[in-house]
């Protein structure tokens, strides 16, 4: 077996965790973005030809060439598909794209089997990144309290517009205004909390989140791979929701404006049982990992879908000794800036 892996290997990293690439370096090649110029037999060299990014228009182009070659394709989702993220954030609005519509992909690998189902026509498989999956220790039974700690958190982009910003504020500063209730926060972007109350919480920023679970009792956030991590390690979870988009993956708990804040959060330090039970049989259901590594083996493609987009002239200019792509080097100078000079 012979695995094409067309970003670079820090990609992959989180993803399959470093002992799986270790175990299986001899079989992947890495980088294989540099071959999008190549002629389409070329990718029939490779078993299966895997990609992160699927908003790199390089990407689905070495996707569809391999796949009229023979070659078995497979898309990653990096983390959980979130409607708005998919639709209003701010890399899918310039690239003039949907994330994830349409795969030009053989095979779908995602966080839940109801979202590969839904944004994946062909075949989807279950998988839950590396990096998601909490820590053996993070997984331990306590007794639950109203004075138990509450981590509040939210994704690295919570917000897409003003409005969004306004409406998530007012919510967390509901939720830190109830007295007598423990809570850690874990907010990055630190304008959320330009408000009075919040100069009273310690916003733990330095500790990486696996760590911080183990001194929590149970979690808020938006929606984000951090609430699948959380209840992956039977913590009571609770999105906040405070948009209109689809809720795609659910937790025991969700909090809103029309809530009553005060009962909500004191029914998930108290792990109500129902709610608990519900949150396990939507892990053990739709977020159950598979044998995700079969999908990487030789399979029989039906390329009829592909053949006018490969008729299409862009294939034709892509493969030009005249074109050059400097995207690549770009990113790397730009991870450069930001890790030279903390930008």
């Amino acid at each position: 077996m012979k695995l094409l892996f067309l970003e670079d290997e820090r990609y992959f990293t989180g993803i399959f965790g470093s002992h799986w690439i270790e175990a299986n370096r001899e079989k992947i090649e890495f980088s294989g973005h540099r071959h999008y110029k190549r002629p389409t037999s070329f990718f029939s060299n490779y078993t299966c030809v895997i990609s992160v990014q699927y908003l790199w228009p390089l990407c689905n182009i070495i996707a569809i060439k391999a796949r009229a070659a023979g070659t078995n394709t497979v898309l990653i989702a990096d983390g959980i598909i979130d409607w708005a993220n998919c639709t209003k954030n701010p890399f899918v609005l310039e690239s003039k794209l949907q994330l994830y519509q349409p795969i030009v992909h053989d095979t779908f690998l995602c966080p839940g089997l109801l979202e590969g189902k839904i944004f994946c026509e062909k075949k989807s498989i279950p998988f839950i990144p590396h990096k998601l999956l909490p820590k053996p220790a993070i997984i331990k039974p306590e007794k639950m309290t109203t004075t138990s700690t509450l981590l509040l958190t939210t994704a690295n982009t919570p917000y897409f517009n003003s409005s969004e910003k306004v409406r998530l504020q007012e919510l967390i500063k509901e939720i830190i205004s109830i007295p007598d209730i423990k809570i850690i926060l874990r907010i990055f972007d630190k304008s959320l909390l330009d408000f009075k109350e919040a100069t009273h919480f310690h916003n733990e920023l330095d500790k990486p989140f696996e760590e911080l679970i183990n001194e929590v009792s149970a979690v808020i956030t938006t929606p984000s791979s951090v609430a699948l991590t959380s209840m992956l390690a039977g913590k009571p979870t609770c999105q906040i929701i405070y948009r209109d988009t689809p809720i795609l993956m659910q937790t025991g708990w969700i909090l809103h404006a029309s809530c009553n804040i005060r009962e909500t959060v004191e029914s998930l330090l108290l792990a109500e049982k129902s709610r608990l039970d519900f949150q396990q049989k939507i892990i053990s259901q739709n977020y159950a990992n598979t044998d995700w590594e079969n999908s990487f083996r030789s399979t029989h493609n039906d390329n009829s879908d592909i053949k006018h987009i490969l008729e299409n002239s862009c294939i034709r200019i892509i493969e030009s000794p005249f074109n050059f792509n400097f995207e690549m080097p770009l990113r790397r100078f730009r991870q450069w800036l930001r890790k030279k000079f903390k930008i």
